[in-house]
């Protein structure tokens, strides 16, 4: 066993676990709008979500499951066009919402 690769594993995972994600953004703005409950459920939601991928991808990997290629490519694509509109909706937002200090008076 080549003990650089497992530490370099180990220093990834550590990186990957300490710094906060989508999914603990995703955690905290439930729980800033709804509460315990809504963050709890939440926080299941998004572990089953993990675990429905982490099978599907068990399935490809042991070749139970096939994927065409050409059809691979096109979820990858709406996904990042998702991604991008999501991005976009996020900066449309901020930028259209009425900034707390601002005074209605105008020069």
């Amino acid at each position: 066993m080549n003990y650089f690769d497992y530490f370099l594993f180990i220093f990834s995972v550590i990186i990957m676990i300490a710094t906060p994600g989508p999914v603990m953004i995703l955690v905290a703005s439930a729980g800033l709008k709804g509460g315990y409950k809504k963050a709890l459920e939440t926080i299941f939601g998004t572990n089953l979500a993990s675990l429905v991928l982490i099978f599907i991808s068990v399935l490809v990997l042991k070749g139970v499951l096939g994927i065409n290629e050409n059809y691979l490519n096109i979820i990858r694509i709406l996904g990042c066009l998702y991604i991008g509109y999501l991005g976009f909706s996020i900066l449309k937002e901020v930028i259209q919402a009425p900034h707390p200090f601002c005074s209605k008076w105008r020069f």
